[in-house]
């Protein structure tokens, strides 16, 4: 093999083994399985980290040999691999009378000191629903994880409302949040209370761009869901969506209670005047005056 120091998810090149038939047995022509393994201990076994798998068709006639060399150019060292010192070997996975000799164990085995990584992923964003109003607050769900073998830095997670599927951070802040490292090799999900602006209804994406100081990989970072904004009638009390006979019954309990949906008149207070503004408005319907939030 070409190196003796890798980092994790990089290709190893170059490999050379032969497999031979020592004695004057003279087996038919058949189909070898030979797998490169990544153990850390020098000791070759079916119960190693399995980097690539070779099938070489040969007859091998008696005290004869096969020079296997490039037969498989490199293997790619697992991104979640662990810092720390391994071995690489070949295993020959045949069933012949000595089984003794079918690995490449001890002093065959190439070591191999593996410098382990972190990468960031961002691997979905829920909502509870799609729909809202502009101004609607909700909790939205982060689930990342780290492909990486190593543990990451900090994390920071920058939330963001796009009028596209690409997120970056020209588009409009909601907010960060930082988050404790990740451990290598796993995923965690993580809530946050997002708030919309008051922006014109339409269709938006709200993202999230992940980033760690240590993070491999960039073009994993950015996960995003496709939503809709509404704008809200004054009339829609109850904040479903549409004016209907239940709104008044929201209407009185608002006004009762100061609440700032009840200002019809957008005026900043709630006060009688609210009545017979909210009649007209209840009146119109669809085609009625339209508040925030």
């Amino acid at each position: 093999y070409d190196q003796s120091v890798i980092t994790a998810g990089q290709q190893l090149g170059g490999n050379g083994y032969v497999i031979a038939n020592p004695t004057n047995n003279n087996p038919p022509s058949q189909v070898y399985n030979l797998s490169h393994r990544l153990p850390t201990n020098p000791i070759i076994s079916t119960f190693d980290t399995v980097l690539s798998q070779t099938f070489v068709s040969t007859d091998l006639g008696p005290v004869s040999a096969l020079n296997a060399n490039n037969l498989s150019s490199s293997y790619t060292i697992p991104k979640n691999t662990p810092s720390g010192d391994y071995y690489v070997g070949v295993l020959l996975d045949i069933a012949d009378a000595d089984t003794s000799n079918n690995d490449a164990s001890y002093w065959d085995a190439h070591a191999l000191t593996v410098n382990g990584v972190a990468d960031i992923s961002a691997d979905s964003l829920s909502t509870p629903g799609n729909i809202f109003l502009r101004g609607e607050t909700f909790t939205a769900t982060l689930n990342y994880s780290n492909l990486g073998g190593d543990p990451s830095n900090t994390i920071t997670a920058d939330y963001r409302l796009s009028t596209n599927d690409i997120i970056s951070t020209g588009d409009t802040p909601l907010g960060t949040t930082t988050y404790s490292g990740l451990a290598g090799d796993s995923s965690s999900s993580r809530n946050r209370t997002i708030t919309l602006p008051i922006v014109s209804p339409g269709t938006y994406w709200l993202g999230v761009i992940l980033t760690a100081s240590d993070d491999t990989d960039a073009t994993n970072n950015v996960v995003f869901r496709q939503i809709q904004i509404n704008a809200r009638y004054c009339a829609d009390q109850n904040g479903d969506g549409r004016v209907s006979p239940s709104d008044f019954n929201a209407w009185i309990l608002n006004f009762n209670n100061g609440a700032p949906r009840d200002d019809v008149t957008g005026d900043g207070v709630v006060w009688p005047a609210e009545f017979n503004a909210g009649v007209l408005a209840y009146n119109q319907g669809d085609t009625g005056p339209v508040c925030t939030p």
